[in-house]
C-alpha cells in the first residue's frame, strides 16, 4: 500500500499509512480504528447536533421494548384466575380478579401495539433481536399471552350428557359429570376461551373464529419450540455454565396451546373438526412435554456442575415448574375432552376396540400423568426454595415473574386432579399452592 511521507514538528520524516476507506455503510476498516459499532438496542447516532428522536419521546420508548415484557401478560393473567379459582371464595376476590383479567387484556394489547411499531420502524433490530442469547428466548412469552394470560374466569360450564358411557360405565359416567359441573371455574385461556365460553351463545360462527384464532397461536407456538431451540444450539452456543432454565420459555407455548386445544375442541359444533383438533393437541403436549424434558435434564446437569445460576437470574429456577403444571393441566383436559369427542369417531376401531373404552383409557392416563407431573413439579418447587434460602438476597429485575406464572400453572394442575380425584388433600394444596405467589 502507498505511503505518505509526513514532516513532524522535529523535521525528522516519518512514514505513515493513510487511512482506509470506508465501506459502504460508513464505517471504517482499519483494524486500529476503535470500534464504534452499536449495540443492537441502541438508539441510533444522528448527524446533527440536536436531540435525536429516537431518543427521546415515544420513538424511544418502542425501540427499547424487549419481548421480555410479555411475561408480565402471563404474570398477571394467573393473578386473576388464581384469586377466581380459589376452593373457599367470596364476591368481592371474583371482582377483584375480573379487574386483573381486563388490566390484564389492557397490557396485552398495548404491548403487541409496541412490538408492532418496534419492528415495523426498525426492522433492523430482529435480526438483532433473534441473535441476542437472551432477548430471544422471551418470544415464546407471546403465544403464551396471547392463548393463555394465563387463564380467565367465566361461569360454570355444564357438559352434554355422554349416553353412550352412561350405558357402559354408569359409575364412571355419572362421576364424570360431577366433576365438570362441580367447579366454579374451568380454566380457559384469556382471549381464545373468552370468545367460547362468555360468547359462544352469539354462535357458532364466534367459536369458529376462536378455533381459527387457535391454529394461529398453534402455528405460531411450533415456529418458536422449534426454530429458538436450533437457533440456540447454531448460533448462540451459550456453554453448559450459561444455561439457565429460560430455555424452556420458547418451549411452553406448545404445552399452553395443547391445553388451550383441549379447550376449543370441548366448544366445537362437529365433532369432526373437534376430533382433528384433540389429536393435534396431543401431539402439541407431546412435543412441548419433550422438549421441556430434554431442557430439564440439561437444566440439572449444568447446576450439579456448575452450581446454582447468578443472583440476578436466581429466579429462574422456578421456571422448570411451568412445563410440568401446565403439562399436568393439559393432558387431563385432554382426556376429559376425549370422554366426549373419541366415542363419535372411528378411533380405535380398526383395532376392534370399543372407541368408548379406549376414551376411558385415555381420561384415566390423563389423571395418571397429572399425578406424575404434579409429583415432579413439587420436587422442583422444593429445589428452588432451597436455592432462594442459600442464596438470601437478590435483585429486583423482570426475571420476579418468574414467580407468579410457574407456581400459577401447578395450583392449576392441583385444581384439576381436586376435581378428577374429589380428594380433599387436593383442595387444600390448591388454595395452598394458588395462595403462595402473594406471599
Amino acid at each position: 500500500m502507498a505511503t505518505t511521507t509526513v514532516l513532524p514538528s522535529d523535521g525528522q520524516p516519518s512514514a505513515e499509512k493513510p487511512p482506509n476507506p470506508p465501506d459502504d455503510d460508513g464505517s471504517s476498516s482499519d483494524p486500529d480504528a476503535p470500534n464504534t459499532t452499536q449495540n443492537d438496542n441502541a438508539p441510533a447516532s444522528c448527524p446533527s447536533k440536536k436531540p435525536c428522536k429516537n431518543n427521546r419521546g415515544w420513538r424511544k420508548i418502542v425501540r427499547n421494548f424487549t419481548p421480555s415484557w410479555f411475561a408480565v401478560n402471563m404474570g398477571t393473567g394467573i393473578v386473576s384466575i388464581l384469586l377466581f379459582n380459589l376452593p373457599w371464595n367470596g364476591y368481592w376476590l371474583h371482582v377483584i380478579s375480573y379487574i386483573f383479567f381486563a388490566l390484564n387484556v389492557l397490557l396485552f394489547v398495548i404491548f403487541f401495539i409496541i412490538s408492532f411499531l418496534r419492528y415495523t420502524l426498525y426492522p433492523e433490530i430482529w435480526p438483532a433481536m433473534i441473535a441476542h442469547p437472551a432477548q430471544s428466548l422471551f418470544l415464546g412469552c407471546f403465544p403464551m399471552g396471547f392463548a393463555s394470560k394465563l387463564f380467565s374466569p367465566s361461569p360454570p360450564i355444564h357438559l352434554r350428557s355422554i349416553s353412550h358411557t352412561t350405558l357402559l360405565f354408569p359409575t364412571i359416567s355419572h362421576h364424570t359429570s360431577y366433576i365438570f359441573t362441580k367447579s366454579k371455574l374451568i380454566p380457559n385461556p384469556a382471549i381464545i376461551n373468552m370468545m367460547i365460553f362468555a360468547c359462544s351463545h352469539w354462535g357458532s360462527g364466534l367459536i369458529y373464529l376462536a378455533w381459527s384464532f387457535w391454529w394461529l397461536d398453534a402455528i405460531i407456538s411450533m415456529a418458536t419450540c422449534i426454530s429458538m431451540p436450533f437457533i440456540v444450539m447454531h448460533r448462540h452456543r451459550p456453554g453448559l455454565d450459561k444455561t439457565t432454565a429460560t430455555l424452556l420459555l420458547p418451549i411452553v407455548p406448545a404445552v399452553v396451546a395443547a391445553a388451550t386445544g383441549g379447550i376449543v375442541a370441548d366448544a366445537l359444533p362437529s365433532s369432526g373438526h373437534a376430533y382433528a383438533t384433540l389429536v393435534v393437541s396431543y401431539a402439541l403436549w407431546g412435543i412441548g412435554q419433550a422438549l421441556s424434558g430434554c431442557v430439564l435434564a440439561l437444566y440439572f446437569h449444568r447446576l450439579t456442575i456448575h452450581s446454582l445460576p447468578p443472583r440476578d437470574v436466581i429466579v429462574s429456577v422456578f421456571l422448570p415448574i411451568g412445563p410440568l403444571g401446565q403439562g399436568g393441566f393439559g393432558i387431563q383436559q385432554l382426556g376429559k375432552v376425549a370422554l366426549k369427542v373419541v366415542p363419535q369417531t372411528a378411533m380405535f376401531r380398526v383395532s376392534g376396540v370399543d372407541a368408548a373404552r379406549g376414551a376411558e383409557f385415555l381420561y384415566f392416563l390423563g389423571v395418571f400423568f397429572g399425578i406424575v407431573m404434579w409429583g415432579f413439579a413439587l420436587a422442583w418447587v422444593c429445589f428452588a426454595l432451597i436455592s432462594l434460602r442459600t442464596t438470601r438476597s437478590f435483585p429486583f429485575n423482570m426475571g420476579w415473574w418468574g414467580f407468579t406464572f410457574p407456581l400459577g400453572v401447578w395450583a392449576t394442575c392441583a385444581n384439576a386432579l381436586w376435581q378428577n380425584l374429589d380428594s380433599e388433600f387436593f383442595k387444600y394444596v390448591t388454595t395452598v399452592s394458588s395462595l403462595s405467589p402473594f406471599l
